[in-house]
């Protein structure tokens, strides 16, 4: 495999890993912030109940959205742990992803 080859490939992996980043953080929002502002009533367990109920798909949303960003997490976590560490050629990428994997550890 050539530089340049290497290089394109770098770029299409990046721009895939930042899309997924931007969805990760939109379907984040939704879930962690915008759908318990519309549904939870912290003083009033019945009108909560209320509230799931009537809005019945955005309560269904929610939950979808919460396990998409935990899926996608999961994925990164498993990419950085096992599938980066055979890709870095050179020494400073070794160093980078060597730092990496003991941030997360921690």
């Amino acid at each position: 495999m050539s530089n340049t080859e290497v290089i394109i490939s770098n770029k299409k992996n990046a721009t895939i890993a930042g899309a997924l980043y931007l969805v990760v953080v939109l379907t984040g929002i939704f879930s962690l912030a915008y759908v318990p502002t519309q549904l939870i009533v912290w003083d009033n367990a019945s009108t909560t109940f209320q509230n799931i109920v009537a809005a019945e798909l955005l309560f269904r949303f929610g939950i979808v959205s919460r396990a998409h960003v935990m899926s996608v997490l999961f994925v990164k976590n498993a990419f950085q742990r096992y599938l980066l560490p055979r890709n870095l050629a050179h020494p400073c990428q070794q160093i980078c992803g060597s730092l990496i994997l003991r941030r997360d550890a921690h």
